[in-house]
Parts: C-alpha cells; sequence; structure tokens
C-alpha cells in the first residue's frame, strides 16, 4: 500500500512541476521586449552634435581625419556646402560558408560576402558653433555583387563614439599638431 501512495505522491509531484515549468515557458515567450521605432526627430538628435568653433574648415578637416583612421575612403566633399560623403568595404566571406554553397549549388551557389559602409556628413554654422549631422549606412552583399540589406546605422552609441572622437580631432587640428 506504501509503494501505491509513493508512485501517487511522485505523479502528482511530477505533475505540478509540468504545470509549473508550462507556465514559466509560456510567460517567457509571451514577454518579449518590444523595441518601439524611433522617430526620425529623435535619430536626427543623436545623430546631430554642435562643436563651440567657428572654424568651418578645421571642423571638415577633423572629420576627414576621423573618417581615415576608422578605414573609410573619402568619396566626395564640397566645403561649400559642407559636404563630406566616404565608404568603407568589409570582407564578410566565410570560406566554410562559401566551400558548402559551391558543393550544393556549383556556379549559382551564393554567399554573404561584403558589407559596405556609406557615411555622410553636414557641416554648417551654427550662431557661434559648427553644427554636424552624421548619418551611416550598411549594405551587405553576395559573391554576385546583388544586395542582401540595407540598413540605417541608428544606435545613439555609435554616434556618440563618433562624436568623441570628432571632439579629439578637432583638438588636435587646433594645436595644429
Amino acid at each position: 500500500m506504501q509503494v501505491n501512495s509513493k508512485k501517487r505522491k511522485m505523479k502528482e509531484t511530477t505533475y505540478l512541476y509540468s504545470i509549473f515549468f508550462g507556465i514559466l515557458l509560456l510567460s517567457n515567450c509571451a514577454i518579449k521586449e518590444v523595441k518601439t521605432p524611433q522617430t526620425q526627430l529623435q535619430i536626427r538628435e543623436f545623430q546631430t552634435h554642435n562643436y563651440e568653433i567657428n572654424n568651418k574648415t578645421i571642423v571638415m578637416k577633423a572629420l576627414l581625419n576621423v573618417l581615415q583612421d576608422m578605414g573609410f575612403v573619402i568619396r566626395n566633399t564640397n566645403t561649400e556646402l559642407g559636404l563630406i560623403s566616404a565608404s568603407k568595404e568589409v570582407d564578410l566571406e566565410n570560406k566554410l560558408v562559401k566551400n558548402w554553397k559551391k558543393f550544393w549549388s556549383g556556379a549559382d551557389g551564393r554567399w554573404t560576402k561584403n558589407l559596405i559602409i556609406e557615411s555622410t556628413f553636414n557641416v554648417s554654422n551654427f550662431g557661434n558653433n559648427i553644427r554636424v549631422r552624421a548619418s551611416f549606412q550598411t549594405k551587405t552583399l553576395n559573391n554576385k555583387g546583388e544586395v542582401l540589406k540595407i540598413e540605417d546605422i541608428i544606435d545613439p552609441v555609435f554616434y556618440i563614439d563618433l562624436f568623441m572622437k570628432i571632439d579629439k580631432s578637432i583638438f588636435i587640428e587646433k594645436q595644429n599638431i
């Protein structure tokens, strides 16, 4: 009789644990963080920074130096408009994936090949300051040159880091170092 009682308690305990873990699993699935999209005004706010300097040329030279330090190739500059555009290519090709795709698909195989990061800067006078607005976009390409994905970089931390580098570069330009 004790054996049946123990078996029944084990079944009840197992049943209760199953219910508990089922509820826990369902609650984790239901509580997903939903990111609200940022408005254009919010994005523009962290993409823009004011510098307490009244010399557009120094700021543009500092920007060029930062971009080159980051591995970007300068594509276009226009000092009158305060425009700088630059790009950087990153090789994303994974040899294992490439060989696997070639094996299974032959010449028709496609895999992620490159990432192109494009940047534009708008430098303008703002009272006694210079205002800089930066924007970055990434394009992921496959081995055939087809665009797989295009995304704007909208990470505030990325832009904070960028503007800190520009701050340092402006300081160096001011010191003629």
